[in-house]
């Protein structure tokens, strides 16, 4: 059902819903409408709108929509452009947020922002359109939740699209990302399971972090040139995905791995990926392979000198480990690889971080390349477990 009273926001002054004007919130009696606004407290003259919508007065004049009016919400909704002559340029923070009853929606041309949750668990909603170009910013969990929205045409104007702002879509096939796009948000597109196909547009500069998780029906993603910035675990729990970048830019594909050029670091890699030994890259970055259940076992070439923490984690099918040149094992960098059984370090190893082999229920045997003396020397911590380091000279037991 639609919803009833006032839906205001910071720095707002709220409008009418319904069909009786409320007393005039400064005065105590009725408004004073001038030009459809109360001339004391700014809220907006009841209309026709209302059996609908509430309107918000924003700080420069214009209006944000939300549900409020006396009646039910149609399936089809349509938000109004104006209201009293006055462009309505927001959809309200929450303001349809739970409005089962929506299953299409346009948003109209004038709308530069739709708030934060705005339409959050819109279970039946299908389809969203968006007329004309104005609109600048989904804000963070816009749709969030709207498991039935299959199809969205985002307009060319956009530049943001905020943190989960199209998380547990779960039918949402594909999305137009337009050219004017700047920036994806945290999670945006996080547990959108039947999410095929995405173009990302030449302009994007960044992907934030857990942006396409749990995607596990995208095949493939290319990343354009001008993108500067990608979080940690983009993709992480996606499927047998391929990831390539386009030649250019900060990053580059090689191998089934994804690269930071700059910092010669592996962001992204599945079970299929061979990690260069040709000094591209001696890094292996936070989450990079975390949750790959198609990694059953990883050789790494002398470049590489770092694992970062959790670059490995939650491997579950990970068997066996060789890291030919590695000094440094990031803290949790193996966490929860239940089915390791065998690691073989090199003896250039200098440090082990807090939990780097936690929950390596299967783990009995350590392969150093050095002797007793020069492991006891290795900074470690909480290596624990029915485990035998072999080391050069001799065998301990951990």
């Amino acid at each position: 059902a639609g919803k009833s009273g006032t839906l205001g926001t910071a720095g707002t002054t709220a409008g009418t819903a319904g069909t009786e004007a409320p007393l005039c919130s400064l005065m105590g009696r009725g408004h004073v409408y001038f030009g459809g606004v109360c001339a004391i407290c700014g809220a907006a003259e009841p209309g026709e709108e209302s059996r609908y919508f509430n309107f918000v007065t924003l700080a420069d004049g214009t209006y944000a929509v939300g549900a409020g009016g006396e009646e039910h919400l149609p399936a089809e909704l349509i938000l109004p452009s104006e209201y009293y002559g006055i462009a309505v340029t927001h959809v309200l923070a929450g303001g349809f947020a739970g409005c089962d009853e929506i299953e299409r929606v346009v948003i109209s041309e004038n709308v530069k922002t739709v708030g934060a949750a705005a339409f959050e668990n819109c279970k039946n909603l299908k389809s969203a359109a968006f007329e004309g170009s104005e609109l600048r910013t989904v804000e963070a969990r816009a749709f969030y939740g709207c498991e039935s929205l299959a199809s969205v045409c985002l307009p060319q104007g956009l530049r943001t699209l905020g943190i989960s702002a199209f998380g547990l879509c779960s039918a949402l096939e594909s999305i137009d990302m337009p050219a004017g796009l700047l920036y994806i948000g945290g999670s945006c597109f996080k547990g959108c399971a039947s999410l095929e196909s995405v173009v990302l547009p030449q302009g994007l500069r960044s992907i934030s972090n857990n942006a396409f998780e749990d995607c596990t029906a995208l095949a493939e993603l290319s990343i354009p040139a001008s993108v500067t910035s990608i979080g940690t675990a983009v993709f992480d729990g996606c499927g047998d995905i391929n990831v390539t970048a386009e030649e250019g830019g900060n990053y580059a594909s090689a191998g089934g791995c994804l690269i930071d050029k700059e910092y010669k670091t592996v962001i992204f890699g599945t079970g299929k990926s061979e990690i260069p030994a040709d000094g591209s890259m001696n890094n292996v970055g936070v989450y990079a392979f975390c949750n790959r259940k198609d990694l059953t076992s990883i050789v790494l070439p002398a470049e590489v000198t770092q694992i970062s923490q959790y670059a490995f984690a939650a491997c579950v099918n990970l068997e066996t480990a060789e890291l030919c040149g590695v000094v440094t094992i990031g803290a949790g960098a193996f966490i929860q690889c239940e089915s390791l059984e065998s690691i073989v370090l090199p003896a250039s190893v200098q440090s082990i971080h807090k939990g780097a082999l936690d929950d390596c229920r299967s783990l009995t045997s350590i392969i150093y390349g050095g002797t007793v003396e020069q492991w006891h020397a290795i900074e470690k911590y909480d290596l624990r477990g029915a485990v035998t380091v072999y080391c050069t000279d001799g065998e301990i037991i951990l």
